[in-house]
């Protein structure tokens, strides 16, 4: 004897049916396989994978480099960018020097430190592209006596930068006027050379902004 269920007492239940397998609920199955749907789908494929219907495309790794625009793929240092590279130091240096002959300017020691070490290693990188452009070092700025206003030390580094570089400019006029070959590695070195100097000033420069703008608010507020 089968045991009736508790749900066969509940109203409304007898319309309740099973959910039909899939295809069958509208009377037939389906007349294809899940395989090959999937073969149907995989007959887009990307252009050039392996077993693509679509061809290759042919445009070497220069062509893709260059761009729909057809614009040429990026030279490397000439003697002008080398020049602006060079100018644009010089102008950095000359913000440094302003920052410090700030009246009362007075510097933290951790700044005082990585003040020296940005600037010694400035001039260190540009004595060596001076030195791949073939230029004579100049002589090095005499550092100033240790009573003498700390200022005065970071002073002298500014000046040797700013010697350096402009026996770089004026070395650099001279090769392009004369028409003198260089090698292209060597202008490569000579601009990373400069590279790594310009961060290192613009650094100073900019650690040297915000002490002096902090200097002007706190005399505003004084007054």
């Amino acid at each position: 004897m089968t045991t009736p269920s508790p749900f066969d007492k509940l109203p409304g239940t007898d319309k309740i049916e099973a959910t039909p397998p899939i295809g069958q609920e509208t009377g037939k199955a389906p007349n294809q396989t899940f395989k090959s749907f999937m073969e149907k789908g995989s007959s887009t494929q990307i252009p050039g994978a392996p077993g693509s219907k679509v061809p290759a495309a042919t445009n070497s790794p220069f062509d893709l480099a260059a761009g729909a625009g057809g614009r040429p793929l990026a030279t490397g240092p000439t003697m002008q960018s080398l020049l602006s590279q060079a100018v644009q130091a010089q102008t950095t240096l000359g913000d440094i020097s302003n920052s410090l002959n700030t009246p009362k300017l007075k510097l933290k020691q951790s700044q005082k430190y990585l003040l020296k070490n940005k600037l010694t290693s400035a001039n260190a990188h540009l004595r060596s592209a001076n030195a791949k452009l073939g230029i004579e070092p100049p002589a090095a700025e005499a550092e100033p006596p240790s009573t003498t206003n700390p200022a005065h030390k970071f002073l002298s580094l500014v000046t040797d930068g700013q010697n350096q570089l402009e026996a770089a400019q004026a070395q650099l006029k001279h090769l392009s006027s004369s028409g003198t070959n260089v090698n292209p590695a060597e202008l490569m070195l000579v601009q990373l050379k400069l590279n790594k100097a310009q961060q290192e000033l613009e650094y100073s420069s900019i650690m040297l902004s915000n002490v002096v703008s902090d200097i002007k608010m706190l005399f505003g507020i004084q007054l």
